[in-house]
């Protein structure tokens, strides 16, 4: 079984989904399952960290044309993949629709408001 693991961020990032993802990727691995992490980073070069499973990093640079990037890697490592879970609905969400892959189920987790961590990130100060 192939899996493809997609985030918006691992580490060394720090943060909910990175600490997640790496965990998952983990247990999965453990268990005999290929896995493959594709995740925003420094260049768009396959990098294979020592760990035991393939992490694919995209350029974060250019807002828009990254979702193209990123959809191009996971058309790379997906199309033969039995799942492809994304950690994002926006990050992971549309270059898993801009992809097309055919053949893997496709899970997205819905964690966090998109529109939400953008307001706090850009300085707004409303809260609950």
């Amino acid at each position: 079984m192939k899996i493809v693991l997609t985030t918006g961020i691992y580490p060394p990032d720090i943060g909910g989904p990175a600490t997640y993802v790496s965990c998952l990727a983990n247990e999965f691995s453990r268990q005999g399952i290929d896995v493959i992490v594709v995740t925003y980073g420094g260049s768009s070069k396959f990098q294979v960290p020592s760990s035991k499973w393939e992490v694919v990093r995209v350029n974060r640079s250019f807002p828009i044309l990254r979702w193209f990037r990123y959809a191009k890697a996971l058309k790379q490592v997906g199309q033969d993949a039995d799942i492809v879970y994304g950690f994002s609905s926006v990050s992971c969400g549309v270059p898993l629709k801009l992809a097309r892959l055919k053949k893997p189920k496709k899970i997205l987790r819905l964690g966090g408001d998109f529109g939400w961590e953008r307001y706090t990130d850009w300085g707004g100060k409303l809260g609950l």
